[in-house]
Protein backbone atom coordinates (compact mmCIF):
# COMPACT_ATOMS: atom_id res chain seq x y z
CA UNK A 1 0.00 0.00 0.00
CA UNK A 2 1.19 3.41 -0.87
CA UNK A 3 0.66 6.23 1.48
CA UNK A 4 -1.05 9.37 0.30
CA UNK A 5 0.84 12.54 0.98
CA UNK A 6 -0.80 15.90 0.98
CA UNK A 7 1.13 18.18 -1.26
CA UNK A 8 0.38 21.81 -1.47
CA UNK A 9 -0.34 22.79 -4.95
CA UNK A 10 2.07 25.41 -6.17
CA UNK A 11 0.61 28.50 -7.64
CA UNK A 12 1.11 28.77 -11.34
CA UNK A 13 1.73 32.51 -10.95
CA UNK A 14 5.01 34.02 -10.05
CA UNK A 15 5.53 36.72 -7.45
CA UNK A 16 5.51 39.38 -10.09
CA UNK A 17 2.15 38.27 -11.37
CA UNK A 18 0.60 41.70 -11.45
CA UNK A 19 0.41 43.57 -14.65
CA UNK A 20 2.62 46.52 -15.17
CA UNK A 21 -0.31 48.92 -15.12
CA UNK A 22 -1.06 47.98 -11.49
CA UNK A 23 2.46 48.54 -10.26
CA UNK A 24 3.37 51.76 -8.53
CA UNK A 25 4.74 54.13 -11.11
CA UNK A 26 6.92 56.25 -8.84
CA UNK A 27 8.39 55.65 -5.40
CA UNK A 28 6.32 56.88 -2.48
CA UNK A 29 7.02 60.41 -1.42
CA UNK A 30 7.82 61.06 2.22
CA UNK A 31 4.99 62.85 3.94
CA UNK A 32 6.10 65.99 5.67
CA UNK A 33 3.92 66.76 8.68
CA UNK A 34 3.32 70.48 8.59
CA UNK A 35 1.05 70.56 11.59
CA UNK A 36 2.94 70.00 14.79
CA UNK A 37 0.34 68.09 16.76
CA UNK A 38 1.29 66.76 20.19
CA UNK A 39 1.53 63.23 18.81
CA UNK A 40 4.39 64.30 16.55
CA UNK A 41 6.27 66.35 19.15
CA UNK A 42 5.72 64.47 22.40
CA UNK A 43 8.72 62.73 24.06
CA UNK A 44 7.80 59.05 23.78
CA UNK A 45 10.90 57.02 24.60
CA UNK A 46 12.66 57.07 27.96
CA UNK A 47 15.80 58.56 26.44
CA UNK A 48 13.78 61.43 24.92
CA UNK A 49 12.08 62.05 28.26
CA UNK A 50 15.41 62.07 30.11
CA UNK A 51 16.75 64.60 27.62
CA UNK A 52 13.69 66.80 28.23
CA UNK A 53 14.23 66.50 31.99
CA UNK A 54 17.87 67.58 31.61
CA UNK A 55 16.94 70.47 29.35
CA UNK A 56 13.78 71.78 31.02
CA UNK A 57 13.84 70.43 34.57
CA UNK A 58 10.95 69.18 36.68
CA UNK A 59 8.52 71.74 35.28
CA UNK A 60 8.33 69.66 32.07
CA UNK A 61 6.57 66.75 33.81
CA UNK A 62 3.51 66.62 36.00
CA UNK A 63 4.93 63.50 37.66
CA UNK A 64 8.72 63.93 37.47
CA UNK A 65 9.54 60.97 39.74
CA UNK A 66 8.87 58.48 36.94
CA UNK A 67 8.94 60.90 33.96
CA UNK A 68 5.16 60.70 33.68
CA UNK A 69 2.79 63.13 31.98
CA UNK A 70 5.24 65.25 29.92
CA UNK A 71 4.05 68.75 29.01
CA UNK A 72 7.16 69.98 27.14
CA UNK A 73 7.91 68.91 23.55
CA UNK A 74 10.96 66.74 22.89
CA UNK A 75 12.88 69.60 21.25
CA UNK A 76 11.89 72.38 23.68
CA UNK A 77 12.14 73.28 27.33
CA UNK A 78 8.89 75.22 27.95
CA UNK A 79 5.53 73.64 28.74
CA UNK A 80 3.04 73.93 25.90
CA UNK A 81 -0.74 74.11 25.87
CA UNK A 82 -0.94 70.99 23.69
CA UNK A 83 1.17 69.04 26.17
CA UNK A 84 -0.88 70.20 29.12
CA UNK A 85 -4.11 69.29 27.32
CA UNK A 86 -2.75 65.82 26.46
CA UNK A 87 -1.64 65.29 30.08
CA UNK A 88 -5.08 66.36 31.33
CA UNK A 89 -6.84 63.97 28.95
CA UNK A 90 -4.58 61.07 29.91
CA UNK A 91 -4.93 61.79 33.63
CA UNK A 92 -8.71 61.78 33.29
CA UNK A 93 -8.55 58.45 31.42
CA UNK A 94 -6.45 56.95 34.21
CA UNK A 95 -8.74 58.43 36.92
CA UNK A 96 -5.80 60.34 38.36
CA UNK A 97 -7.49 63.43 39.80
CA UNK A 98 -4.36 64.92 41.35
CA UNK A 99 -2.51 65.07 38.03
CA UNK A 100 -5.68 66.22 36.23
CA UNK A 101 -5.96 69.16 38.63
CA UNK A 102 -2.30 70.10 38.02
CA UNK A 103 -2.84 69.91 34.26
CA UNK A 104 -6.01 72.01 34.43
CA UNK A 105 -4.15 74.68 36.42
CA UNK A 106 -1.37 74.68 33.81
CA UNK A 107 -3.92 74.91 30.95
CA UNK A 108 -5.46 77.98 32.54
CA UNK A 109 -2.01 79.52 32.90
CA UNK A 110 -0.98 78.76 29.31
CA UNK A 111 -4.25 79.59 27.57
CA UNK A 112 -4.25 82.91 25.73
CA UNK A 113 -7.28 84.41 27.43
CA UNK A 114 -6.89 84.46 31.21
CA UNK A 115 -9.54 82.43 32.95
CA UNK A 116 -10.23 80.31 29.86
CA UNK A 117 -13.30 81.00 27.73
CA UNK A 118 -15.39 82.50 30.51
CA UNK A 119 -13.85 85.89 29.89
CA UNK A 120 -15.25 86.15 26.37
CA UNK A 121 -18.80 85.31 27.40
CA UNK A 122 -18.67 87.99 30.11
CA UNK A 123 -17.61 90.54 27.53
CA UNK A 124 -20.51 89.62 25.30
CA UNK A 125 -23.02 89.90 28.11
CA UNK A 126 -21.59 93.30 29.08
CA UNK A 127 -21.92 94.48 25.49
CA UNK A 128 -25.53 93.32 25.37
CA UNK A 129 -26.41 95.10 28.59
CA UNK A 130 -24.73 98.29 27.33
CA UNK A 131 -26.71 98.10 24.09
CA UNK A 132 -29.94 97.67 26.01
CA UNK A 133 -29.22 100.65 28.24
CA UNK A 134 -28.33 102.78 25.20
CA UNK A 135 -31.57 101.83 23.49
CA UNK A 136 -33.57 102.74 26.58
CA UNK A 137 -31.86 106.12 26.86
CA UNK A 138 -32.49 106.81 23.16
CA UNK A 139 -36.18 105.94 23.53
CA UNK A 140 -36.49 108.27 26.50
CA UNK A 141 -34.81 111.11 24.61
CA UNK A 142 -37.17 110.58 21.64
CA UNK A 143 -40.23 110.73 23.88
CA UNK A 144 -39.09 114.01 25.39
CA UNK A 145 -38.93 115.69 21.98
Amino acid sequence: MTRKTSHRRKSHRRKSHRRKSHRRKSPRKRIIHRSRSWGNVSPKTTSERKAVLRRGGKKCFLRPSNLGYPVCPKNGSKPTLQGAQAAYDRARQMHNNNIAAKAKKLIKKLSKTPGGRRRKSRRKSRRKSRRKSRRKSRRKSRRRR
